[in-house]
Formats: C-alpha cells, structure tokens, sequence
C-alpha cells in the first residue's frame, strides 16, 4: 500500500537573516550536483503559479543533464526536473487553479489553443507557454497554470508524482490504442516506462509480453503482472517466439519504449492484422500510430 501522503501544511524555510529563502538542486554537468540557495519565485504573468514541490522522481532524460560537459543555469533553469507533485503556494492571477490545491506537474507547458492542445496532444504544442524555474528539483517551482492537473486526496504525494510521465505516457498511448482484455501486447523493454506500461495491461486485461535483456528488470516485468517475460538474448529466433506464443491472432499492439533500434525493429515486425505499433517516451516521437497491414 502506498504510503499515507504528507502533510499539506504549507512550508517555508527561512534564511538566517529572516528572508524567505528555498533550496534548490544545481546540475553541474561532469556528474556534479550542488544544493543552492534562491529567493522563493514569484509568478510574474497572470498564467504562472508557484508550487510547493512534496515529491519530484528523476527521469532517465536528466541523465544528460548530470553527466554532460556544462552545469545547468541559463535561463535561469537550474535543474532537468519535470515530473512532481505538490501544494499550489501562489496562484495570484490563475483561472485554473487555487492556493492550497493538491496538485500533480504534468511536463508539458502548453498554450492550450493551438489545434494540438485543442485535440487534448499537450506534448505537441504549437506554443509552449510558461517556464519551469528553476526546475522541480526544488522546494518551490514556478509553472504555467495549465501544467498543474488535480490530485485527489487520497492518493499521496509519491504516487500522485508518476502521474504527469511515468504513468501518464503509457496510459495515454494504451487509450489511444484501444487495448482491452481481448489484446496480446508485445511490450520491449522494461524501465521505469515499461514497467508502468506492464501494471497498465494487466489492469486492463490484456496479455502481456514482455522483453528486455536485463534479469532484474525481467523479473521486475513479471512482478508487475506480465504474461511472459522473454530474454532475446537466451532466444535462438525471437521472431519465431513471439509468433509461437502470439498464436495464429498475432500481437495487437507491438509497443517500443525509449531504446536501440533493434529493439523498435522487433516490436514493428510482429504487429498483427490491423493491429496498431506504438513507441513511446523521449527516443521516438510518434505523433500517430503506424498501422501494419500483416502480421508476417
């Protein structure tokens, strides 16, 4: 069970000289970090509000940021933080949202009139509004209004978290794939996305096939509820498995999330009759689904 969620007593940590100060991470590149002191931000335009950071995940993404050659800091970003939740701290101008509400931080700022946002594809903003300073690794952080979704009371801060990517980016590709109890779904690779991407399908029924070339996130997959969890490295002809496995209906939904080339190759060839592929997280963009028209 998850943990019961933090209190959302309003914090403030306050510096020596009795100003109101916060604490943030510095990305230094060369695989330094630094924790700093900054003022605490304030929204400056009517759409930005300031939030309480209770929980902020680190995402595979920032990686680059850690161990790349230059430190974080124009534009006055500090930090790659993305994912979070926490408390609305100041929300002057906001017609979305109030001081005091639970809130989770979705990644994307989006403007929310373009003909992407209109159609609900936030990540393919026309216009991205907003910024994220000076990134979520903090203890407050100033976004766009239209990044904070609602997190209901009884789910905790940690959980609540994983909503705007981890979780948020399988459960939109499984809504627009339309997976249900009658589907096979081939999904390769098992990191964080994958995993999530694993408790998903077995919420929603599905038979689930998983692959990745690591014991442990393997035994990861099969924990989260995968059907069968395959090694392609222990298999003399993958393709031929997952035939065998898949039976005469063929995999609907052959699924890649962020990882080498092989790996997306295997997921596209499998794709049955009218069955949908789909790549999801920062290595592919795909803005719709490739259709497959055999199951060879």
């Amino acid at each position: 069970m998850p943990a019961p969620a933090k209190s959302d007593t309003l914090l403030t940590h306050r510096a020596a000289d009795g100003g109101t100060d916060m604490r943030t991470v510095q990305m230094l590149g060369n695989c330094g970090v630094d924790v700093v002191d900054l003022a605490d931000p304030e929204p400056r335009e009517g759409d930005e509000v300031v939030v309480q950071v209770m929980s902020s995940p680190l995402c595979g993404s920032e990686r680059h940021a850690w161990d790349g050659p230059n430190a974080m800091g124009a534009g006055e970003v500090l930090n790659g933080g993305h994912e979070g939740a926490g408390i609305v701290a100041k929300a002057r101008g906001s017609s979305h949202v109030k001081e005091g509400d639970r809130v989770v931080l979705h990644a994307a700022s989006p403007c929310g009139s373009c003909r992407y946002c209109v159609a609900g594809h936030w990540v393919l903003c026309d216009s991205p509004r907003g910024r994220r300073l000076p990134g979520n690794h903090s203890q407050y952080v100033l976004v766009n209004e239209r990044s904070c979704l609602p997190l209901a009371d009884d789910i905790d801060f940690e959980t609540g978290a994983l909503f705007g990517d981890a979780i948020g980016t399988p459960f939109r590709a499984l809504k627009r794939l339309g997976v249900s109890g009658f589907d096979t779904v081939l999904i390769t690779g098992q990191g964080p996305i994958g995993l999530a991407a694993t408790m998903l399908c077995r919420f929603l029924n599905a038979r689930t096939i998983v692959l990745d070339i690591n014991p442990y996130r393997l035994e990861r997959g099969r924990r989260c509820g995968a059907d069968v969890c395959l090694n392609p490295a222990e298999e003399q002809d993958i393709r031929a498995r997952l035939a065998e496995i898949a039976g005469p209906r063929g995999i609907a939904s052959p699924w890649s999330v962020p990882g080498p080339r092989r790996r997306r190759r295997c997921a596209s060839t499998r794709c049955a009759r009218a069955g949908a592929w789909r790549s999801s997280g920062s290595a592919t963009r795909v803005r719709r689904s490739t259709r497959c028209s055999t199951s060879r």
